[in-house]
């Protein structure tokens, strides 16, 4: 089985984005996540704990429902929260609540030990020593990483315990056991997680060393805010994280990682080097449920990197490099980032564009069209209307009215509105990203039907076509009928799937699935 250790904000925010690949049908069968973050209320993890909580229920309701072929929510989580008071993702960290840094280290207690307090003090300013950690470790790897290094004496504790357990479990079968971790080195969470958990894991005697595949995904700097907002802030927090720092933290991962090379102690089979060039700027926060940054792409690169880690048949070696590979115009413009940008070798793009465009067309169609119509009470007592719910649904007794499918219809509605469309629309305002269509997505209004055949790059306005859902519509009713679930909301989602795979094979001129 494959593990996600997903650390701090960005570490979470890539999560956020492999869930969404995942409910395109994208991820491995199963995936165990475990989220380490001091900043436990941070609002982007509020944002992810709900986004799962509605993946999880759609995993339940849909899996094994939807015919062959299709894998939509496919991916089952292990969330690690066997014998846990409740269900749902929990985030560990190293730090209890109003705990500061002395007080981790014990630094008060040294005095009786034959480390003298005042070695700590040649590591760590006063300042730094009465920081409250319960909000993350402002841009502070050195202090993060003294907290995390503690984590050896976690081991019989959860969801460390529960963890070697199941990491046990997967090196006895043949596939073995791969461990992906996801954080920014630029900050503090994430730039002090990745070796003292790979240590950790490493020195297990119970975990086979060799047959433990271990990768890192590090995000160099993607996103910044202004010196003097955080400086307004430093004045009350003095230890406030500051983005004109991250160069030069980065810069001290880099010389570190390129130490336990030199030093022969490296954990790491694979480590790929993710960022960008032009970091957006964000709003500063300190911490708590005010940080909520936008999605960015270089989430989603690292999520599709993860992937591709899991799936690959042999893991590669060293270290790996992402970025955009396209300059614009006549060479000279800005680089943008495309479909063949995504750094994958175990998976085909084509076949990945094919999914998340098949999802993000049902979606459309779902949330535009298709589900609002069996929703009308006309449906209920005269089903010959249309055609392809007639054909599909009410000639076999079957009904999208009963208040069960009116609840899946609910869930889906929810997923792509609240989440799926808002985490695409956040990437694209940022310039250089061109997966989609920002137009399509309808600013928050709902989906523009008339870009269905214009979901992929740039938008075409004078190519827009009111009659796109009318074609939809004929490929709807021209899908096999043995293609698709058995009933209800289940087979519904499986029809526009199936409908969306013939609506790209002719609109998009690209193969697509077999009938």
């Amino acid at each position: 089985m494959n593990t996600l250790i997903c650390a701090g904000g960005s570490g979470t925010r890539v999560l956020e984005a492999l869930i969404h690949v995942c409910a395109a049908g994208l991820g491995p069968p199963s995936l165990r996540v475990l989220v380490i973050d001091p900043d436990s209320a941070n609002g982007n993890g509020n944002r992810v704990t709900s986004l799962v909580e509605r993946y999880r229920e759609a995993h339940r309701r849909f899996k094994g429902q939807l015919g062959d072929g299709l894998r939509l929510f496919g991916t089952e989580l292990d969330l690690l929260d066997v014998g846990s008071r409740s269900e749902g993702l929990k985030t560990w960290s190293p730090i209890k609540k109003n705990e500061k840094l002395r007080d981790v280290l014990n630094v008060d207690l040294l005095g009786g030990t034959e480390t003298p307090s005042d070695v700590v003090r040649l590591f760590f300013t006063r300042d730094e020593l009465s920081m409250d950690l319960s909000e993350g470790f402002r841009g502070r790897p050195s202090v993060g990483a003294a907290a995390m290094s503690l984590v050896t004496l976690q081991k019989g504790e959860q969801p460390w315990r529960q963890l070697v357990e199941k990491l046990q479990g997967d090196l006895a079968r043949e596939e073995g056991a791969r461990v992906f971790m996801a954080g920014s080195v630029f900050g503090g969470t994430g730039a002090a997680t990745f070796y003292p958990i790979a240590r950790f894991l490493r020195s297990v005697p119970e975990l086979n060393r060799d047959a433990l595949k271990i990768a890192v995904g590090a995000l160099s700097p993607y996103f910044r805010f202004g010196a003097a907002e955080a400086g307004g802030n430093a004045r009350t927090v003095k230890e406030a994280a500051r983005a004109e720092l991250f160069p030069l933290a980065t810069r001290g991962a880099v010389d570190f990682y390129d130490h336990l090379q030199a030093s022969n102690n490296w954990p790491f089979d694979l480590v790929y080097w993710i960022g960008d060039n032009s970091p957006v700027s964000v709003p500063y926060a300190p911490g708590g449920a005010e940080q909520k940054n936008p999605s960015h792409y270089v989430e989603l690169m690292t999520a599709m990197a993860a992937l591709d880690f899991f799936k690959a048949p042999q893991v590669l070696q060293g270290s790996c490099y992402a970025g955009a590979s396209r300059a614009g115009g006549n060479g000279d413009g800005p680089f943008t980032l495309e479909w063949e940008d995504l750094p994958l070798v175990a998976y085909d793009r084509a076949e990945v564009r094919q999914a998340l465009l098949r999802f993000v067309l049902a979606g459309c169609v779902h949330l535009g069209f298709a589900g609002p119509l069996v929703r009308r009470s006309e449906i209920l007592s005269r089903p010959e209307c249309v055609p392809w719910y007639w054909q599909r649904f009410a000639s076999k007794g079957d009904s999208l009215g009963t208040e069960e499918n009116v609840g899946l219809l609910n869930l889906l509605d929810d997923f792509f509105r609240t989440f799926h469309f808002p985490w695409w629309e956040q990437m694209h305002q940022q310039a250089p990203f061109r997966f989609f269509n920002r137009t399509a997505f309808g600013n928050g209004e709902g989906p523009r039907l008339d870009r269905l055949a214009n979901l992929l790059g740039a938008d075409r306005a004078a190519e827009a076509d009111p009659d796109a859902i009318d074609d939809f519509y004929t490929d709807m009713m021209r899908v096999p009928k043995r293609k698709g679930g058995a009933r209800g909301t289940p087979a519904y989602l499986a029809l526009l799937a199936h409908a969306s795979d013939r609506f790209i094979t002719r609109e998009y001129k690209k193969t697509g699935t077999k009938e």
